[in-house]
């Protein structure tokens, strides 16, 4: 009858209880023990053997009671040859006796068997009709219908549900050794119910298959392996019925026999049926069944009011709901659109915060292995709109505990990141700006920047000494890209007054291009359109940089080609971005012009190389306060005068720019009067007189040394308000003190001129105040440090570099105030006049600190 092998489970394990090794060992041993007692003499045994058939038979197992048939059958034949009385009439009626035994054994068995099974399958109706009294979990009471099922009436059972006119698969178990293979691969498939059993209205037959072919297999795969996943089945029989409670149609009932060997009858078929209805029965009086089946229409009336994006899909992702916000984010009209076959159509292109891409052409539900709470980013690869979304998810079981369900709500974001994407870019844009200073450097930081935030691509464009805009930086993603793009602007130079070019650079919004449209872009910048092209650009953005009427350049962005077109935020940032751009560089230039222009000043105003003059030798010290400045107040200088050279340390008031403007005003008055008059007396009277002459209250500290042939072996000293020159004689060291006023405090000052005889090797010592007051970790270096430090210098060389060391190694950092130092030797050899042009050219042996 088909039923005749039971199966009994452990986890793990798979063990078979077969009737016919238990009932054939029993019938065995009992034919055995007759056939023995038969070859006794004085035993005959004449009907015993049909007893054994027939108590095999109240097992109810046909197939077991006919292999016992037949061994009683064989027995009794042989036992003619142990009695001695084979063809005899006793043996004929022995023979017969057990004959009419064994058939009899076989209808008590056939009849024992169908009672069996018919209490057997009311049992198990009964357990059906139990599940669901507790009114459990559609899940549970699944799991616990289809446990009953399998493996005793099938290999296999698949429950499909009937939800919005759809049919939605919900469960599926099978019998071990195959159960984690089969389960996953089935649960996955889209349902092949017949619409005939499964949907309708009346009572639908059965559809069943007793002996399964390939061909019937192919028939029902959707795909090449589809099939070579149900052929791995190996399908014997099936038989599908529909679930029905009250007259409707509620779902499907697939019932399958494959690696167990038996095959449906007539029987299971009727079994088939009371147990479907049995079962649809259950889950209708348990409500599990109509809930699932209003679902949509609760999620309509519930979800339907919500302004934020809902989605319901089933298993593969398949859509089973949306509202109306989540068919508006998807860019259909109704729901119908994702449902049907237009639902087909492109989807987005899906990446996460870091702008890494997740996946392209889907809809938001589809979106894989996106956490709860996360957000993404959808961008419409067409038009190029994009939105953010926050993703939250909840899941409904299935009876394997797999999600049957996912419940998707989307909240929008964009605003929100897009306002962080744009101050982002500000902030890095301003910070940048504001830390570069250099004109030639900002625009290739800036595009830098820039690329890949906003454009793939990113130049700048700037006018050239001809009035042409050419490229002064230029950035690319693809590092081989880039330096073809940086090639095609500089090959194609564009001219502000070229066609179509002035509407350009008056717009003040970003104006966006396409290079596949190149009769949309000015004619003079039709070279570059089809440049990018070639390469593989396609959307471009261009926004002049200006600063009122002023044009200062262009910046211009570039997309792929298989990339969207810029968006309105993106073209907002361009034009904030332009805005400070234009600014910076205007600023960084002027800045620049004035650096450069400065540079020179404080170039003009630091002493000059030392010359060489007959009979004298020469070294200097010179350091600014700062380590920027390369010019401050203190100063040295040697000007030519009629019969020498005039020497000439001072001091102005102040730091910074107004001190140089003092040093500079003090040194060529000095230099001019000195050179005209020669007297060092006048030569101050005229600087103190153009001091008093300002309204700043300038003040000057100077002393001036004349220094006459040496073959006179003198010099000429006046000091005005500055610190006492020293006079070194080997290691004796002592100060001149002619002392007079400041120059710009006195209008009716004058200065005593010192005479001072020198010998060959003497040395005189000029310094500023900012050598004697510099501040160390012992505090002052003072007059006393100085005077060790010069005493027994063998020239000026050696004095300039053992003051210099000593105040290095004295002061900490950078000197508070300027300091400058002139060492004058007396040499003794006398070269000429030492005032050819050629005189100042020749550097002395000054030294820098």
């Amino acid at each position: 009858m088909g039923d005749e092998r039971r199966h009994s489970w452990a986890p793990g394990t798979f063990r078979i209880r077969s009737p016919l090794r238990g009932g054939i060992v029993p019938a065995l041993v009992a034919l055995a023990g007759l056939a023995l007692l038969d070859t006794r003499d004085d035993l005959v045994i004449v009907g015993f053997f049909a007893l054994v058939p027939l108590a095999t038979a109240l097992g109810g197992h046909v197939r077991v009671t006919v292999v016992v048939v037949a061994m009683t059958v064989v027995v009794v034949g042989a036992s003619g040859l142990w009695n001695h009385n084979y063809g005899t009439v006793d043996f004929w009626v022995r023979y017969g006796l057990t004959g009419l035994g064994a058939v009899f054994a076989c209808f008590v068995a056939a009849l024992v068997g169908r009672n069996n099974r018919a209490a057997a399958r009311i049992a198990l109706l009964n357990s059906v009709a139990a599940a669901g009294d507790e009114r459990p979990t559609l899940a549970a009471t699944l799991r616990r219908i289809t446990d009953l099922v399998v493996p005793e009436l099938a290999d296999i059972c698949i429950i499909d549900s009937i939800v919005g006119g759809r049919m939605e698969r919900i469960a599926v178990r099978a019998a071990e050794p195959r159960r984690r293979e089969v389960e996953p691969g089935l649960l996955a498939r889209r349902p092949s119910v017949s619409p005939g059993v499964a949907l309708g209205d009346g009572v639908a037959e059965p559809v069943v298959n007793r002996f399964v072919v390939d061909d019937d297999v192919g028939a029902l795969a959707r795909s090449a392996s589809d099939l070579e996943f149900l052929r791995s089945l190996g399908i014997r029989s099936f038989m599908v019925v529909a679930l029905q409670s009250r007259g409707r149609r509620i779902g499907a009932m697939t019932l399958v026999r494959a690696w167990s060997g038996r095959r449906f009858d007539d029987d299971d078929v009727a079994f088939g049926r009371a147990l479907a209805d049995r079962f649809a029965l259950t889950l209708d009086n348990a409500g599990l069944f109509s809930d699932l089946e209003s679902v949509e229409l609760r999620m309509d009336a519930v979800m339907a009011v919500l302004d934020e994006p809902v989605t319901i899909t089933g298993r593969g992702g398949r859509l089973v709901f949306a509202n109306e916000a989540a068919v508006r984010l998807a860019g259909r009209e109704q729901l119908g659109d994702l449902l049907g076959p237009a639902g087909a159509a492109p989807g987005f292109d899906c990446y996460d915060e870091s702008g890494g891409i997740i996946a392209r052409d889907v809809m938001p539900w589809q979106v894989p292995d996106v956490e709860p709470g996360s957000i993404i980013r959808l961008v419409e690869p067409v038009a190029g709109a994009e939105s953010w979304l926050r993703v939250r998810s909840r899941t409904m079981p299935a009876l394997d505990d797999a999600p049957m369900y996912t419940v998707t709500a989307f909240e929008d974001v964009s605003e929100m990141k897009l306002s962080e994407f744009a101050q982002s870019v500000f902030a890095s844009t301003a910070e940048l700006l504001d830390a570069s200073t250099d004109p030639q450097l900002m625009p290739q930081r800036l595009v830098a920047l820039l690329t890949p935030r906003l454009a793939d691509a990113c130049g700048v464009l700037m006018p050239d000494g001809g009035g042409m805009l050419r490229p002064v930086a230029t950035a690319d993603v693809d590092r081989e890209r880039e330096p073809l793009l940086r090639a095609i602007v500089e090959a194609n130079p564009l001219d502000p007054e070229g066609i179509g070019m002035p509407e350009v650079l008056r717009s003040r919004s970003p104006l966006v291009l396409d290079t596949a449209r190149p009769g949309d872009w000015p004619a003079a910048a039709a070279g570059i359109a089809g440049g990018l092209r070639g390469i593989g650009l396609g959307s471009v953005m261009v926004q002049p940089l200006r600063i009122g009427e002023r044009l200062i350049g262009l910046i211009g962005f570039a997309n792929r080609v298989e990339r969207r077109a810029f968006t309105p935020l993106e073209r907002r940032v361009a034009l904030r971005i332009s805005e400070r751009v234009a600014l910076a560089i205007d600023n960084a230039r002027i800045a620049s012009q004035r650096s450069e222009i400065a540079a020179t000043l404080q170039g003009g105003l630091r002493p000059p190389a030392l010359p060489e003059l007959p009979g004298w030798s020469l070294a200097g010290l010179y350091s600014p306060a700062g380590a920027e400045i390369e010019a401050g107040g203190d100063f040295y200088d040697i000007v030519p005068v009629e019969d020498g050279w005039m020497a000439v340390v001072g001091d102005v008031t102040g730091h910074g720019a107004r001190a140089a403007s003092l040093t500079a005003l003090a040194r060529y008055t000095l230099g001019t009067a000195g050179a005209l008059t020669g007297d060092p007396g006048r030569a101050l009277a005229v600087l103190n007189r153009a001091l008093l002459a300002r309204a700043d209250g300038a003040l000057c500290s100077v002393a001036v040394l004349m220094l006459d042939q040496p073959r006179a072996g003198s010099i000429r000293v006046a000091v005005a308000g500055h610190p006492p020159p020293l006079v070194v004689r080997g290691a004796a060291t002592s100060a001149i003190r002619p002392a007079g006023p400041v120059l710009g405090a006195f209008d009716d000052a004058s200065w005593r001129i010192a005479t001072l005889p020198l010998a060959p090797g003497d040395q005189v010592v000029v310094y500023t105040d900012g050598v004697v007051e510099a501040r160390g970790a012992e505090g002052r270096f003072g007059e006393e440090r100085l005077c060790r430090c010069v005493g027994g210098a063998g020239g000026p060389e050696e004095t300039i570099r053992r003051i210099s060391g000593e105040l290095g190694r004295f002061v900490e950092g950078d000197f508070d105030d300027d300091a400058a130092v002139l060492a004058v030797m007396r040499s003794g050899r006398d070269n000429g006049d030492g005032r050819g042009p050629g005189a100042r050219a020749r550097a002395g042996s000054g030294v820098s600190a």
